[in-house]
Parts: C-alpha cells; sequence; structure tokens
C-alpha cells in the first residue's frame, strides 16, 4: 500500500517518515528471517546491501583508529607521572631519614626545634599540602623506646625517654585519574544502558586510552573527587612529619624538598596539559572516541536484542492506517 501521508503538516511529515521506515523494516525483516543475516538497507538504494557484521566493522575501526593516539598520548604522560612520583619518593626518603635522627630516646630523643607538632588542628604548611594527603594527616606516639607519661615504675625521664605526641600524613602517588563508562569500553550490552556503572577509574599502563576525560591528580587543589580513588587505588609512599620549622631542624632537607615540590607542581601542569591543554588537550579526542564507542555499543545492543526476535512493525503500519487523518491534521 502506497505512503497515505502528505509532508504538509508537521503529522503528515512525521507519519510518512514513520511509514517509511515501518515498512522497510517490515521488508527486510522478512529477508532476514528468510535466511539473510540482518540485511539493512542501504542509504543509497543503488548501493550494496550492508549486514549488521559490516556497520559494526565499520564502526570498531573507527573507534580503534581514535583509541590509537589516545594511547599513545596516555603512554607518555604515564612515564611522566612516573617522574613525578619519583620525586615524590625522595620526599619521603628525605623526611624518613630526619625523623630517624630525632626518633630515639637518649642521644637521638627530640629537643627544641626538633619536637613535632603536636596537634593536627596547629599544622600550617603550604608545601606539604602539595604533596601529602592532608584529609587524612593524624596523630602518633613518638620516639621509638619511649616510656609513657603515665608510667610509674619507672617513670619517665623528661627530656631523655618520655612519649611524645606528632602528627605525620601519608604521601600517595599521584594518580591519572579517567571519568570512564565500562560498559563502552567493554561492548557490554548485557546491561540496560551504557552509562550503567560509571566512574573514575585510574589509568596504567594495561587500560590506555579509555575514558571520557583524564585529569591529573595529587593534592588538594585537585578535582576532590579524585581524593577516594588515590587513596584505595595506591599504596602510600610513606609518611611526612610536620615540624613547626623543617628548616630549624635541617635546612639541607627542608631546601630539598622545597626544590622537589617545585619540580612536582610543573610536571603536574605539563602533564595536565596533555588532557586539558589548549592545543594539546587529549579530551577533545577523547569525547569523540567515546562517541565512536558509543553508535559501536547500539550497533551491537541492537543485535543482541533483535537475535532470535520478531518485530511486529506490521502491527505499526496498521496504527498509521487506522489513524491517518488524525495524525496528518495535527500541525504543531
Amino acid at each position: 500500500m502506497p505512503n497515505p501521508f502528505i509532508p504538509n503538516t508537521t503529522g503528515g511529515r512525521a507519519g510518512q517518515f514513520t511509514y517509511n521506515d515501518l515498512t522497510q523494516s517490515d521488508q527486510y525483516q522478512g529477508v532476514s528471517v528468510a535466511g539473510t543475516s540482518n540485511v539493512i538497507p542501504p542509504g543509497n538504494p543503488s548501493a550494496p546491501y550492508k549486514t549488521s557484521a559490516d556497520y559494526e566493522a565499520e564502526d570498531q575501526q573507527k573507534v580503534d583508529n581514535y583509541v590509537i593516539p589516545i594511547k599513545a598520548t596516555d603512554e607518555y604522560a604515564l612515564s611522566r607521572l612516573t617522574i613525578l612520583n619519583n620525586k615524590k619518593q625522595e620526599i619521603v626518603d628525605i623526611m624518613t631519614t630526619t625523623f630517624a635522627s630525632i626518633n630515639s630516646i637518649g642521644v637521638d630523643y627530640p629537643t627544641g626545634a626538633e619536637i613535632l607538632v603536636s596537634d593536627t588542628a596547629s599544622v600550617s604548611d603550604s608545601t606539604a599540602e602539595k604533596v601529602t594527603y592532608m584529609a587524612g594527616i593524624s596523630t602518633f606516639i613518638y620516639p621509638d623506646g619511649c616510656v609513657s607519661t603515665a608510667a610509674t615504675d619507672p617513670a619517665c625521664t623528661p627530656a631523655f625517654d618520655c612519649c611524645l605526641v606528632g602528627v605525620r600524613g601519608e604521601v600517595y602517588p599521584d594518580i591519572i585519574g579517567v571519568w570512564q563508562y565500562p560498559n563502552l569500553e567493554s561492548l557490554s550490552t548485557g546491561d540496560a544502558f551504557w552509562k550503567e556503572g560509571e566512574s573514575y577509574v585510574k589509568l596504567t599502563s594495561s587500560n590506555l586510552g579509555i575514558g571520557v576525560t583524564a585529569y591529573e591528580f595529587g593534592n588538594v587543589a585537585g578535582n576532590t573527587d579524585f581524593i577516594g580513588l588515590v587513596t584505595t587505588s595506591n599504596s602510600s609512599l610513606g609518611y611526612y612529619y610536620f615540624w613547626p620549622d623543617l628548616s630549624a631542624v635541617n635546612a639541607g632537607a627542608a631546601t630539598s624538598i622545597s626544590n622537589l615540590v617545585s619540580d612536582i607542581e610543573s610536571l603536574r601542569t605539563e602533564i595536565n596539559d596533555y588532557y586539558v591543554g589548549v592545543d594539546t588537550g587529549t579530551n577533545k579526542l577523547r569525547s569523540l572516541k567515546s562517541l565512536n564507542q558509543l553508535n559501536l555499543w547500539y550497533e551491537k545492543k541492537g543485535q543482541s536484542e533483535q537475535s532470535g526476535e520478531i518485530y511486529n512493525y506490521q502491527s505499526g503500519i496498521e496504527m498509521l492506517d487506522g489513524n491517518v487523518q488524525t495524525i496528518q491534521d495535527y500541525n504543531s
């Protein structure tokens, strides 16, 4: 039956399109059921027919071609991140050595400027904030082998073996965090929606090229959504110890740490430019990669849902045939 709709109203245009689409789908479903696997009509009637597998292969090739340059830049960014985290480890090593020099009873018992800050609320250290998980700073008892001030037999000796309270914070490696739709990356069509399971994940050498956006993160000035990911996906590098004035304890250590933090900040800027930079930001390409993955996901999702199932396109055609005038007259 010829298409009954005239495209001179809103309803007429929509009705004509829907009628043609249902008729064509009904015809080609019949071809598929008769033995040709998932034949889809081409946009150009004179072009050769393509199967779902043909469309899937084209979409997969597009995705692959987008992923490769992203993988290349991810790999380089991770190499810079390794250098950054090695510098963080240097800071921890300096702190460990400096603390060890005042961490025993007797001759190395801390006195004067060597005594750590004892209250987390009293910590003010702009250098530490750039490399330490400040939300997790806490108090601890030192030096090793100390005697509790509550002890009575024998009692501790002030400035010799009495326990002190100090503040320290853990230092975690910086990460590159990626906002990801895992169903797109894995082409998992079992779930009802391609966005299910969306979350931040840590970029590693084993998942290069994933995600919609990526960012370098390591200090409190960054994206706070990453903080939990930093502490759960990494092992602590060690501790940053808080003195009222580190330079009064070890001037060389204070200078070295200051220089290392400056290097770390420069590396963070460099790495982030790979993702959000005006000219070099790969997040621009990442979002387009994800768009192509979405097309591929829908292609596979359509195949999985239609597999073995016959859609009743004819019933839709009958609905349109039975309501031609009402739909044709609708004009909004």
